[in-house]
């Protein structure tokens, strides 16, 4: 058995190491508390011969309890209890090397702050108008509009019926948007948040957009809190999740996995006022959904956002020149209406829609200037003008993909 003292112990001038110590090595070992660098509470408990061993607490830098438990080798390992920041039981069960074995008793935190039920909030039929007028003044689209507004009918008629005294039919507001970049489905999204506000199904009716690095943590604990801050931040409004799929990439993707069971979870606990809304291409969304018995039974309506039409593409470039302050030759409308059909002929499995007329434009300013640097005074119709020249350059020099 080794000798030990009771020592406190300094790197760089700051104290990291306060307990007993083995007289013979000079490391911890035996009942201590270890502290960070910046003098924060890090690690209390059992040492052997310098890694955490046995019974012991570390925290988090604001203080709060992080692990509970028995330790090996500086992991968690044996029974003990996690929590996230916020002092909320994450997991209690057995460790094993730092992770958790088997089922244990996982905890899915709560939200803290629930927000009011809507089941009377009115209708808000200027907002709900001008919503609507914001919708059909999208460019293409058609299919998606009426969806839209079918849906819209139907919580409509459900809201009179039960204003009425008449039986309400349950309508599941979860959605599914599917379909390739560039085709307006976070536009979109953000719109449904604000239709369902205005028609009182949602308190507040904002978007939160989230992918899965805000979802997903990086160690064991990491995931749920982070859910469920997400979650919080969407109450009221809509949680929205493009490329849903990468939340999980495979079967073993533990924390993937629990990132789906918490969102789940609270899906359920906060039906009254929180929506979620997935996004991704058609193929894996359905593979993501189809391989988790609860996500289908809560994602059943989809959107399908087809690739926008030559006629569309044309609108899209017109709407984006003049939003930027430019305006657009006619000989440069007369290359893009020869252009668009046959980009729209020879578009790759996943064509990015709006997303390459942007990056057509923004390419054709750098020609524009260049055309236009020799000219020591050129006049603001020239500064702003986008021609069948500048158009054509990207295109001979392969700036975009056209297939």
């Amino acid at each position: 058995m080794a000798d030990t003292s009771y020592e406190l112990l300094f790197r760089d001038g700051v104290m990291y190491y306060e307990g007993t110590v083995d007289t013979k090595t000079g490391l911890p070992h035996g009942k201590g508390t270890s502290f960070d660098d910046d003098g924060n509470l890090l690690y209390e408990g059992d040492f052997d011969q310098g890694e955490f061993d046995g019974s012991g607490k570390e925290f988090y830098r604001n203080g709060t309890v992080k692990y509970d438990g028995q330790w090996l080798d500086n992991q968690y390992h044996g029974k003990g209890k996690l929590f996230d920041d916020a002092g909320r039981l994450i997991f209690e069960g057995v460790f094993e090397f730092g992770h958790g074995k088997g089922a244990g008793n996982k905890v899915t935190p709560k939200i803290s702050n629930q927000v009011p039920t809507t089941q009377t909030k009115a209708l808000d039929k200027q907002k709900l108008d001008k919503l609507l007028d914001d919708l059909h003044s999208l460019i293409g689209l058609i299919e998606v509009k009426q969806e839209i507004t079918s849906l819209l009918n139907l919580l409509k008629i459900q809201k009179i019926r039960k204003s009425r005294g008449l039986p309400e039919v349950s309508i599941n507001l979860h959605l599914v948007l599917t379909g390739n970049p560039g085709t307006g489905k976070t536009t979109v999204a953000r719109l449904i948040a604000e239709l369902y506000g205005a028609m009182g199904m949602l308190s507040k009716g904002h978007l939160v957009e989230v992918e899965r690095s805000s979802l997903i943590g990086q160690y064991l604990g990491q995931t749920a809190p982070k859910v469920v801050a997400a979650v919080e931040k969407a109450l009221g409004g809509v949680l929205f999740i493009d490329e849903a799929y990468n939340l999980v990439n495979s079967k073993d993707d533990t924390y993937g996995n629990e990132a789906v069971s918490t969102l789940l979870k609270l899906m359920e606990d906060n039906r009254s006022d929180f929506v979620v809304i997935i996004a991704g291409y058609k193929k894996e969304i359905n593979n993501f959904i189809s391989s988790n018995p609860g996500l289908e039974s809560r994602f059943s309506k989809y959107i399908d956002f087809k690739d926008y039409n030559a006629a569309d593409l044309l609108e899209i470039m017109k709407k984006v020149v003049k939003d930027k302050g430019y305006q657009l030759h006619q000989d440069a409308i007369n290359f893009m209406e020869k252009l668009f059909p046959v980009v729209v002929s020879k578009k790759p499995t996943h064509f990015a829609n709006a997303r390459f007329i942007r990056n057509l434009f923004e390419r054709s300013l750098t020609h524009h200037s260049n055309r236009l640097a020799g000219n020591e005074n050129p006049t603001d119709d020239e500064l702003s003008m986008i021609t069948a020249e500048d158009l054509r350059e990207v295109i001979l020099r392969k700036e975009v993909k056209l297939s």
